[in-house]
């Protein structure tokens, strides 16, 4: 994952660029952290429905790659868990 707060990262389109005017909108984790192999989002509370995480991250390898799947879990209790699906990745 590219993190935006270092001061050595370049430029990346603002939230504005990629999705349109949403001012407005909040987002739904309050922590994030952005390590060199994972991305991870905190919230304290999680509302129903459907929540989304975008990140940015930089393609090194060319090749072809399986996406593991988001796994979302409470902290104290890792037996409530969710799971994405996982999908395939196309590098050239």
């Amino acid at each position: 994952p590219i993190n935006s707060a270092l001061a050595t990262t370049e430029q990346l389109p603002s939230d504005e660029d990629r999705v349109g005017h949403w001012w407005w909108w909040r987002q739904w984790y309050e922590h994030e952290n952005l390590r060199d192999e994972r991305a991870e989002a905190f919230t304290s509370l999680l509302r129903e429905g459907v929540h989304t995480y975008s990140y940015f991250a930089r393609a090194t390898t060319p090749g072809e790659f399986i996406v593991p799947p988001a796994r979302a879990e409470e902290m104290y209790h890792p037996e409530t868990f969710g799971r994405s699906s996982s999908f395939r990745v196309i590098i050239k």
